[in-house]
């Protein structure tokens, strides 16, 4: 089933089921005033994804932690062998999803938990899952500006903190320009200098790079698009390096590019992985990788390979911090983060976070030059 369709129908539904959501709230509060709930279970409610399954691993694979997600992020737990309890729904078609729900529904009204953790704040589905069970607390945790509606659900709810403040929004809005939010400059320096110390051996040995430019439906701005993929190509060809272009099964404007034009790069080799399992296979057996902010960056995190984070529109404000084998590179636009919060980009796509000046770089210092 689309993962577009099934968040339009999640999002559209919340003015049908806005009555129910109210009345189990109400429930949950009777609960909480005549009964003692001593459970030390929390429950965590992840959709859509999979990339932050592996970046959140540290919290979901600890004790009395259950997990609540879609069928498509299954390879998380296979991959991470993450053995918690774990609630899927299949989301293949919609009646097997109408079925799971209501299959884990009925489970979740026998369930005590202490917290509730949702990721998926905007979902309605997540909203009514969450209040089935007994528990102590609900908290939401998003990018998205906190709403009367969050708040009225939500015991607690955590939004990301503002970077610039909203005058300066508004008049980048009103009149836009390139300009770098300069209260990050010294902090981004400080991590790229600790990844070369605590990885510069290993740095000198790099003989294969895999470049992943794909990112997940909902994050299409991340991707790394063809400008940028030849770029880096032609930056690279001058070292001593064997070059991959990685690509999965689905038709992107990237791939079908390179698939016409990867002759004109004839250090470059072109990989079109056949199943999740392949696309791992070549994270393992590569010395450094090149992604976006996307699922590959935390799988390298999480296989503890050296790789190379390009933040265009999102900002690495915190995930930076998740890995010392992350050399991150970004502009630090004022703009940023954009990702997934406009229909139209405030500088109309025009993507001036992915202007970068690679010799700049201390990384690329290192490598071996032909």
């Amino acid at each position: 089933m689309s993962r577009n369709l099934l968040v339009f129908i999640d999002r559209a539904s919340i003015f049908f089921l806005f009555p129910l959501i109210i009345l189990l709230k109400i429930k949950n509060f009777f609960f909480r005033k005549f009964f003692t709930n001593k459970s030390k279970k929390k429950l965590f409610i992840k959709f859509i994804g999979m990339g932050n399954f592996y970046n959140l691993h540290p919290l979901l694979s600890k004790k009395k932690v259950e997990i609540l997600t879609l069928g498509e992020n299954k390879k998380y737990f296979e991959i991470s062998k993450n053995k918690n309890k774990t609630f899927i729904l299949e989301n293949n078609n919609f009646i097997l999803l109408i079925f799971n729900i209501i299959i884990c529904s009925i489970k979740l009204i026998f369930q005590k938990y202490d917290k509730i953790i949702i990721f998926e704040n905007d979902s309605t589905l997540s909203k009514i899952l969450a209040s089935l069970p007994y528990s102590n607390k609900i908290v939401g945790i998003s990018n998205t500006y906190k709403n009367i509606f969050n708040e009225y659900f939500f015991d607690k709810y955590f939004v990301s903190l503002p970077y610039i403040g909203k005058i300066r929004e508004l008049n980048l809005l009103d009149n836009f320009k390139v300009s770098q939010n300069k209260l990050y400059t010294e902090n981004l320096s400080q991590i790229k200098k600790l990844f070369i110390k605590k990885n510069f051996n290993e740095i000198l040995k790099v003989k294969k790079i895999s470049i992943y430019s794909e990112c997940g439906d909902n994050a299409y701005e991340r991707k790394l698009d063809v400008k940028f993929l030849k770029k880096t190509l032609s930056f690279l060809e001058k070292y001593n390096v064997k070059i991959q272009l990685v690509f999965s099964s689905n038709h992107t404007v990237e791939k079908n590019y390179f698939l016409k034009n990867v002759s004109k790069h004839k250090d470059v080799k072109l990989i079109i992985t056949k199943s999740y399992n392949d696309y791992i296979k070549i994270i393992k057996n590569t010395d450094l990788i090149i992604t976006s902010d996307s699922q590959t960056a935390h799988v390298a995190a999480f296989l503890n390979k050296l790789h190379i984070v390009i933040f265009g529109p999102s900002f690495p404000y915190e995930v930076s911090f998740t890995s010392k084998r992350m050399y991150p590179m970004s502009r630090l636009l004022e703009c940023s983060p954009c990702t997934n919060r406009y229909f139209k980009t405030p500088c109309d796509d025009k993507f001036f976070c992915f202007d970068f000046n690679f010799k700049s770089e201390e990384i690329f210092k290192y490598l071996i030059k032909k």
